[in-house]
């Protein structure tokens, strides 16, 4: 998921930064869900610790769900069952 690179700052010692492989790039999409999750339910009282916005314009952006025509489907009306196809 991560992959390590060393850098080292002036009159430091050398440290490791963190970059996301492809693989890490994917789960974005979940650690952003999960922050949106403890934005609402569990605040911090500095605010978020991250923003999520649209890099063309600036504008907040939200996870969702949303259909194949790209339209946004409310959680309530989202239903998670078993795939017949997969025997469980």
């Amino acid at each position: 998921m991560l992959r390590t690179r060393t850098y080292q700052e002036p009159g430091s010692r050398h440290r490791l930064s963190y970059h996301l492989r492809p693989a890490g790039e994917e789960l974005r999409i979940v650690l952003a869900a999960l922050q949106q999750w403890a934005d609402r339910h569990r605040p911090r009282p500095s605010g978020p610790s991250a923003l999520r916005r649209v890099r063309s314009t600036g504008e907040a952006v939200g996870v969702g769900f949303v259909d194949e025509e790209g339209r946004e489907v409310p959680y309530a009306d989202v239903d998670f069952m078993v795939d017949p196809a997969s025997g469980g």
